[in-house]
């Protein structure tokens, strides 16, 4: 298990955090004070003290739960004393930390939704996309390299993802041509695999990539990511837009990879 340090951050005097000799009040330069000394939001420790608050607060969840842990989770878990779990100073130095950030992110959520209604409804949207782009990122990296990240320069790259009563689905660009889109799904299946060998079938469960079932519409109006290479653009688009944007749009760099053979090794690595 992964042990954070207690100790305060202490910041530099010329600090951009420090507003007349205090941290100043926004979210999220108070998020980023503590990033040091508090675990990421996103890993398992935070999400647990997370859905643990909403439960207590009784406020709907928005995700569908993970499955409950197997006899052999369960069975592999520490066998600790009242004193010792009294006694771990972590609860005093991280959880209460966490707790105050994921209530202060709450807050100007709340905040936020008050002057637009549809402040939510764009947030997870975005947060979504953020989410996939990360994962699949991370993927690539690790397994083809970072010159393939050159096939993935934005968010823009990732389509939005729609609700249909808990059912998540991938919603289509117009944009984006079939042998890429097929790249970026076999990329998602690579990372499954990844996190399903390297953290268990748990946590795997129930990532965004892995919930989203194939789109059944397309957003004509998806933006466009620039600087990829020209193989992953449809060539209608390339045909319906002036020269100077269509050389402004695409990677010209002729070093690249072809995106066959990206997609023929990431095919291979999920045998």
């Amino acid at each position: 298990m992964t042990s954070y340090s207690g100790s305060q951050p202490q910041l530099p005097e010329n600090s951009k955090l420090l507003k007349n000799g205090q941290i100043a009040k926004s979210v999220r330069a108070q998020n980023r004070a503590v990033a040091r000394w508090l675990p990421p939001h996103h890993t398992a420790y935070c999400q647990a003290i997370s859905e643990f608050t909403r439960y207590l607060l009784d406020m709907p969840d928005l995700s569908l739960p993970p499955p409950p842990p197997t006899d052999s989770e369960l069975a592999a878990l520490p066998t600790l004393s009242e004193a010792a779990i009294l006694g771990h100073t972590a609860v005093d130095e991280i959880l209460w930390g966490v707790l105050e950030r994921w209530l202060r992110g709450r807050a100007e959520d709340r905040a936020k939704r008050m002057r637009n209604p549809d402040f939510y409804v764009k947030k997870l949207k975005n947060s979504r996309r953020k989410s996939l782009f990360e994962y699949r990122k991370k993927t690539i990296k690790t397994y083809l390299g970072p010159d393939a990240l050159k096939y993935i320069p934005s968010v823009d790259c990732c389509s939005d993802t729609e609700d249909d009563g808990g059912n998540l689905f991938a919603v289509g660009s117009l944009w984006r041509e079939d042998i890429y889109v097929e790249w970026l799904h076999a990329v998602d299946e690579l990372s499954i695999k990844d996190v399903r060998e390297n953290e268990g079938p748990r946590w795997a469960a129930q990532r965004l990539d892995a919930r989203r079932k194939p789109s059944r519409r397309v957003d004509p109006l998806a933006p466009v990511a620039p600087s990829l290479p020209a193989q992953c653009y449809q060539r209608r688009l390339e045909s319906s837009i002036p020269f100077t944007e269509r050389y402004l749009l695409a990677n010209k760099d002729s070093r690249i990879e072809s995106l066959e053979s990206l997609l023929s090794r990431t095919l291979r690595l999920l045998r």
